[in-house]
């Protein structure tokens, strides 16, 4: 029978009352076959544990690449679309068709405008946005230093760990 982790966890549970000679204080049969079962099944979920963690990091990285393509894609079109508005202007050119008429390509010399903010430049508090965010490390600090900090614990965890 194929019992499922947490089914031979119980009968783990169930067994270490009653799984013991009461003369010799050995385990019975029953409780070294399901503590066997438990550690091999327990394996086995930790082997797919491994394996789903394994899969994601390769997704991971295949996102990595791809999101670092994406960028080279997106500069080399800014590029492109540059190299094309700079060269109508310069031609006097406003507009161009393609002769399968699939697209076209209009210059509007002055029509958009955006702000450009040089690197360093400083601004009074008028002018900024400040972002406000709890300072976890600050925060759990407190708590253990004994200060009551509304909102905030600390929560003990337990750990599982897969080599």
């Amino acid at each position: 029978m194929n019992l499922k982790l947490y089914e031979i966890a119980d009968d783990v549970r169930a067994l270490m009352e009653s799984g013991f000679d009461e003369e010799t204080g050995e385990m019975l049969p029953e409780l070294v076959q399901a503590l066997t079962a438990f550690e091999g099944k327990g394996a086995a979920v930790a082997a797919y544990v491994l394996n789903i963690e394994a899969e994601a990091e390769a997704i991971a990285q295949a996102a990595k690449r791809i999101t670092a393509r994406k960028r080279t894609l997106d500069a080399r079109a800014e590029h492109m679309r540059d190299y094309l508005r700079y060269n109508m202007g310069l031609a006097g050119i406003k507009r161009i068709d393609a002769a399968d008429h699939s697209f076209s390509v209009t210059l509007a010399p002055g029509r958009d405008e955006s702000l450009q903010v040089d690197d360093g430049a400083e601004f009074p508090d008028s002018l900024t946005r400040i972002k406000r965010e709890p300072d976890k490390a600050a925060i759990k600090a407190a708590i253990k230093a004994g200060e009551p900090v509304a909102g905030a614990r600390l929560v003990l965890r337990d750990r599982l760990t897969i080599r």
